[in-house]
């Protein structure tokens, strides 16, 4: 509740105030009343325009890459051989998708170990988050072991779930961190606010 610091002396007909008071409640009214919109707009409104939008950008990226999705799965090529992987919402999950699987961040480290013909045997990938650089190596590279190390519980199911969703994956995750000496690690987050 909001109380405003104004008394009404003047009489009020039909739901109005006549008099000086008039004009100071009509701009508080004013005011009040933007200021509500301002809310409503930036907390309900745009906020859905703005998934919407989000929506149709990943909706039109996924089509031009001849990505699938059907119960709550992505499907995609990677290397010749069908990649599954799921994604939460609300999260970075796409954005490392998009990133890892879709812009290729990892293709060049990938084309130089084929182009040096060097037999790729144990991938170290530490801070996995959900497993799809793993999986891409994994992918790429069917030969080798690729070890997923993720400290961050949510980020370690969804790995687990990812890596469940394929089967044929060599990738064995591991819920720790890695560091210097043996000690117990808190996971920050903050770089993702």
């Amino acid at each position: 509740t909001c109380a405003l610091p104004i008394s009404l002396e003047q009489p009020i007909i039909h739901g109005a105030v006549h008099g000086p008071m008039n004009d100071r409640l009509f701009q508080w009214a004013r005011f009040l009343g933007k200021a509500i919109d301002k809310v409503l707009w930036h907390c309900r409104i745009l906020p859905l325009i703005q998934d919407y939008e989000e929506y149709c950008r990943q909706a039109e990226l996924l089509r031009k890459n001849g990505i699938q999705f059907a119960e709550g799965v992505y499907t995609l090529d990677c290397a010749g051989r069908p990649l599954r992987v799921a994604l939460r919402s609300k999260t970075t999950d796409f954005m490392v998708f998009e990133q890892v699987l879709i812009e290729k961040e990892y293709q060049p480290i990938i084309e130089l170990f084929r182009m040096n013909g060097r037999a790729v045997r144990t991938i170290l990938d530490a801070g996995a988050n959900i497993g799809l650089t793993s999986l891409q190596l994994a992918q790429h590279f069917p030969d080798a072991v690729v070890l997923a190390v993720e400290p961050d519980s949510g980020n370690y199911r969804q790995l687990s779930r990812n890596l469940s969703l394929n089967p044929q994956a060599r990738v064995t995750a591991l819920n720790v961190g890695v560091w210097h000496e043996s000690t117990t690690l808190k996971p920050d987050n903050s770089f993702r606010s």
